[in-house]
């Protein structure tokens, strides 16, 4: 066989595998978290072994409608179905930092200071890191958001905001990991693709997507220089602003620390927001410690009750104050911190019973959510929500974003509102919160159904909702086994969000997700879901390279599909472990599994589901050395993705048909098909395979006698794998080299 063809192997997946990769003899494609790995010595063709799992999978539907099973396409890489009219469109959210508030006063030292790290060095200063510390309620995101405003065109590729959760009040909102503050980034510009979770490959990709961009990052409330190290913005002309409460020392990185405003400015404040509050303003701007938030809070508490007089609010702000300083025994509270509570508390208090219920429920959510999610757990028509929403804010007891059209509790407010729920409440908004989101992964799923823009669209509600979504599966795995609906909606996350997780999640993640969901489905006594969920497991255990346990569960899936009569799932999983047993090296019982999925795919027709199975069957026999059958295979799947019209499948297909020529000695026919390849998989954007595409070519244009050709079509590769893997790309400029010394 040829010894430097890479081919891609079709694959099949059902409830997320994707697909199945190999590079024949002297060049191993081996899918691991998105990798390939070359050895450029083999001198056998190894077994099939899983591809990178960066494609959306195609969704079949089920008897229960919304809760369906996944079967993937063939395609490596990256999604199928991406194209609208001739081109790519991806539905990137490039404008994530919204507005300051609209009543901002002063700052002008600060923000000047913040901004003085981006003056001067013009296009080529490199990459800018800038930092605002101070204590909670001071304005930091305020005065970043501010700063920002002024910049923004000289960042014209995007503007991401990200919140670490470095702040310590809550016990229920752990911190941001530097991988998912970096696999935010990525997927603000790729939402396609299904990242690896090590933060090493991660910054990999992080620099690869902000390349020759200029992309300003927020990231806000930080907890410590580790969280924010693996951060740092490739040198050339991105930035990152770093809000916090903690000290925090990065290399070149330029600090601006935020106290209290000065008595002018917080004077200022409160007469803007309540003009009737001047003359009072100097002691009302002192018992609220100067704080941004306390201010805000105090003057629109006044605002909204004419009828309470200026002195009797500073008397109730001056007796909650001391109730305060009474029950800090340990005198852990500084005067400033007691005027935020304060001030907290006066407004909270300065609320009807009704208001006050609806605000602390609010506590539920660990971020920033919609209108209709307040409803939800609200149990209010979405008009009346809408109403009620609207007096919290002119409250200033929630913030809204003008640019993602969300609200949210301040950090130190949503501490103050969680401790005001009664246990009763916690359960029943945390029962509310957890459905409503089981019904956002739902509607991802129809998203996800149509393909296309909508399938973005559905990883962009789920990356959107991701805190929201998480916080639910967390209270349905902990309370499933007391509650009935915990149960349900513990099963049901698992199945309705299969798509997104299977993108999303670590496989290993994912397994935790499953082994409850599953046994939230035995406690139900839902057959079909535990089908579906071991189905699941078998799909997480493969994508992690553990045939052994990823076997035992396909074949569990069987049991139950066969159980149950139903062929097409039957079809799946026989499919399924078929690329299990590939993956553990018995390609002969692999092959064996596949012919017998293959007669149920015509059976039930589903074409999809054939034209994996005829890949599969193709690289089985690739393997063997059995060329010409293999191609056989690799032409009849061909025609199927023609005919549903799938671009991606089509161009990797063609790579393993023309490396089947190529083996077979037909050069001529093998650089055409490499080059229709190119055209498609350029045309998508689908970069690691065109990589493969030219790799391939450059080989086939060497055999054909085509040296400068040969070169040229390395040198491309090359120069694609150096932003994917630094590795790959230097044992492919080693292959480069081999070519340039050629002798024809």
């Amino acid at each position: 066989m040829d010894s430097q063809t890479i081919i891609i192997l079709a694959a099949i997946a059902v409830l997320g595998l994707i697909a199945l990769g190999v590079i024949h003899n002297r060049l191993t494609v081996k899918a691991k978290k998105g990798d390939f790995e070359i050895s450029l010595d083999c001198s056998n063709p190894p077994p099939p072994t899983p591809a990178p799992s960066q494609s959306i999978p195609v969704l079949q539907n089920q008897t229960n409608i919304g809760h369906d099973q996944l079967n993937a396409a063939g395609d490596m890489l990256h999604f199928r179905d991406l194209i609208v009219g001739d081109t790519k469109q991806p539905a990137l959210n490039l404008n994530q930092i919204g507005e300051p508030v609209g009543d901002f006063v002063g700052r002008e030292d600060e923000i000047r200071n913040l901004m003085a790290a981006f003056e001067g060095g013009g296009e080529n200063r490199g990459a800018v890191i800038s930092g605002v510390r101070g204590m909670g309620g001071v304005g930091k995101t305020e005065l970043a958001k501010m700063a920002i405003k002024r910049l923004k065109g000289q960042f014209p590729d995007g503007q991401i905001f990200f919140n670490l959760r470095g702040v310590r009040d809550d016990e229920e909102v752990q911190p941001a990991t530097p991988a998912e503050a970096l696999q935010h980034v990525i997927q603000a510009f790729r939402p396609d693709v299904k990242l690896p979770d090590a933060v090493d490959q991660l910054q990999s990709f992080y620099h690869s997507v902000l390349e020759g961009k200029r992309v300003l990052l927020l990231m806000d409330n930080a907890l410590d220089a580790g969280q924010l190290a693996p951060l740092a913005p490739p040198p050339d002309g991105c930035a990152l602003i770093v809000t916090s409460r903690y000290h925090i020392s990065l290399p070149d990185m330029s600090k601006v620390d935020l106290d209290t405003m000065p008595p002018l400015e917080a004077r200022d404040l409160l007469v803007r927001i309540c003009p009737r509050i001047d003359g009072h303003a100097d002691g009302l701007a002192e018992r609220c410690g100067y704080l941004p938030l306390a201010l805000r809070l105090s003057a629109s508490a006044l605002d909204r009750n004419p009828a309470i007089t200026v002195e009797q609010y500073l008397d109730r702000l001056e007796k909650e104050q001391d109730r305060l300083a009474l029950l800090d025994r340990d005198h852990k509270m500084v005067a400033v911190d007691r005027g935020v509570k304060a001030s907290l508390a006066a407004s909270y208090n300065l609320l009807d019973d009704r208001l006050q219920r609806l605000w602390r429920a609010l506590a539920v959510f660990p971020g920033d959510f919609d209108g209709l999610a307040a409803c939800s757990v609200w149990h209010l028509e979405e008009k009346e929500g809408a109403a009620a929403l609207g007096e919290l804010y002119t409250a200033s007891m929630v913030l809204w974003d003008e640019a993602t059209r969300r609200y949210r509790l301040h950090d130190l407010a949503r501490h103050y509102a969680h401790d005001r729920l009664s246990g009763r409440e916690r359960t029943e908004y945390a029962r509310r919160h957890a459905t409503h989101y089981g019904d956002v992964l739902g509607v991802t799923s129809y998203l996800y159904k149509e393909g296309g823009q909508s399938a973005l669209k559905a990883l962009a509600v789920y990356d959107l909702e991701s805190d929201n979504i998480h916080a639910g599966q967390v209270w349905a795995a902990t309370h499933w086994e007391e509650d009935e609906v915990a149960a349900q909606v513990c099963s049901d996350y698992s199945e309705t969000g299969c798509y997104c997780l299977h993108l999303r999640l670590h496989p290993r993640k994912w397994l935790s997700w499953l082994e409850r969901a599953l046994a939230a489905a035995q406690k139900l006594k839902d057959r079909e879901a535990e089908g579906r969920h071991v189905a699941n497991m078998g799909t997480a255990y493969t994508d992690i390279g553990d045939w052994s346990s990823a076997i035992r569960e396909y074949e569990k899936a069987l049991i139950i599909s066969r159980e149950r009569g139903n062929r097409h799932s039957e079809g799946i999983d026989l499919a399924n472990l078929g690329v299990a047993f590939a993956g553990s090296g018995n390609s002969r019982k692999a092959v064996d599994l596949y012919e017998q999925a293959l007669l149920i795919s015509r059976e039930v027709g589903d074409q999809i589901l054939e034209g994996n199975i005829l890949g599969n069957l193709g690289s089985a026999y690739y393997s063997f050395g059995e060329v010409s059958k293999a191609m056989g295979y690799y032409k009849q799947q061909l025609e199927i993705v023609r005919k549903i019209g799938d671009r991606l499948g089509e161009g990797s297909i063609l790579i393993n048909v023309a490396s089947a020529y190529s083996e077979l000695g037909n050069s001529k026919r093998a650089i055409e098909l490499y080059r229709q390849a190119l055209l498609f998989l350029s045309e998508i954007g689908d970069q690691p395979a065109v990589a493969i595409a030219l790799y391939n070519l450059a080989h086939a244009l060497v055999s054909s006698g085509d040296r400068t050709g040969a070169i040229a079509a390395a040198e491309q590769a090359v120069r694609i794998w150096e932003k994917i893997d630094g590795s790959l790309a230097a044992r492919a400029r080693s292959r480069l080299e081999q070519i340039q010394n050629t002798v024809l």
